[in-house]
């Protein structure tokens, strides 16, 4: 289920982004451990189900006894502009989430030994300052070279002297010998609404997060997901295990722990029904299975109720 990418990276300054995918191949992933299935609603929702929501419904026969069953609303549930949502962050392994509104200045990816300088616009087109500052040796241990392909970056010296960095295994001698920066420019791509600038911004940072091993943000956990892998593609087109490295980054931080947690659960469905990934969707199936009783009080469950129908 995968479509064209169109880059090219442009000049415009937005707030928002937008998803843009590539053609990647499906490598089969090898299924996980059984897991207890258990009973839980949504992180964001209490324990208890409210009552209004429960029904009991009588069989015919006497024996068996009553079937506590969900009463939903015929109608779909409306879907908020992103002007309305709220940008929240994933905590997997305190299972919290929180608001979120740190594009600006991101405390989490601000490293203060950070020598790389990420802006999310282009060259001279801001001058409101980088978002994050990370550890330039993270892009090379995590073999983002083909980075340097579709973004602009450039090496400052500690007495000024700029030049182009294309290569990250053509780094200037300077770097190493003295203190310098490096600045890297990942602007939204050209002739995008503000809304998808924003979505755009949102996976440029979530794609340093996977670098950095940081919770993800993002408005539905599913297709956060699917953002994040999209960028590892573009970011990194020439690594087949771009499927399982996400995969471990994802276990890493907690968020394929479906135990009582249909959020998880209905994220990683939507995420293995985008790819068809077979083990995955079925691990995460079941457990939709196993909490259907409140699978539907979730807020991915809007987003991934095709999975389930």
């Amino acid at each position: 289920m995968a479509s064209t990418l169109a880059v090219p990276f442009g000049q415009a300054d937005h707030s928002d982004y937008g998803p843009y995918t590539v053609d990647a191949d499906k490598p089969a992933i090898p299924p996980r451990a059984d897991r207890v299935l258990s009973k839980r609603q949504s992180l964001l929702l209490d324990n208890a189900c409210p009552p209004d929501l429960v029904n009991t419904t009588t069989t015919a026969s006497t024996d068996n006894p009553p079937v506590p069953t969900i009463s939903r609303p015929v109608t779909a549930p409306v879907k908020k502009s992103m002007s309305q949502a709220t940008v929240q962050r994933w905590a997997g392994l305190t299972r919290t989430v929180t608001d979120w509104d740190g594009l600006r200045r991101d405390p989490e990816l601000w490293f203060e030994d950070g020598d790389c300088h990420v802006h999310l616009y282009a060259q001279g087109a801001s001058r409101r300052g980088p978002s994050l500052r990370i550890p330039f040796r993270a892009l090379r241990q995590k073999k983002c070279g083909s980075l340097l392909s579709v973004c602009y970056a450039e090496t400052v010296s500690s007495t000024g002297v700029s030049s182009e960095l294309v290569s990250m295994s053509s780094t200037p001698s300077f770097i190493t010998r003295e203190a310098a920066t490096i600045n890297l420019y990942i602007p939204a791509p050209e002739e995008t609404t503000r809304e998808d600038s924003f979505r755009w911004h949102l996976t440029t940072r979530n794609f340093f997060a996977f670098v950095l091993g940081k919770p993800v943000v993002g408005y539905h956990m599913g297709q956060t997901f699917v953002d994040l892998q999209q960028r590892l593609h573009l970011f990194r087109p020439n690594l087949p295990t771009n499927h399982q490295d996400f995969l471990q980054y994802a276990e890493d931080q907690g968020y394929r722990d479906f135990v009582e947690c249909t959020d998880y659960a209905l994220a990683s469905l939507f995420y293995a029904e985008h790819y068809k990934l077979r083990e995955i969707w079925i691990d995460a199936f079941a457990h939709c299975v196993g909490m259907s009783d409140s699978v539907g009080l979730s807020p991915e469950y809007g987003v991934s109720t095709f999975a389930l129908g």
